[in-house]
């Protein structure tokens, strides 16, 4: 299963991912915990057909958008209290 979430996830945005850890989902997917290869501080979920067909749904972007508010807080001096 790792195999086929980064091949699905390299055909998708191009780039390659580390699978961290695969768990079933249902009959036709799977799930798996992922980063960019070349940036391991983002760590996403993302849902895998069983059959190679590619990615149901992910949250790389989700992951990309809180480094980088994380970045921007971090840089300010401000804090965030949650």
């Amino acid at each position: 299963m790792k195999k086929v979430a980064d091949k699905s996830l390299e055909e998708k945005y191009g780039e390659k991912f580390v699978i961290h850890g695969v768990w079933e989902g249902s009959q036709e997917m799977f799930f798996a915990d992922c980063s960019p290869e070349d940036n391991p501080e983002i760590v996403f979920r993302a849902d895998i057909r069983k059959n190679g067909d590619g990615v149901v749904a992910d949250e790389y972007a989700q992951g990309v958008v809180a480094k980088e508010i994380d970045a921007l807080f971090q840089n300010s001096g401000l804090s965030v209290r949650i």
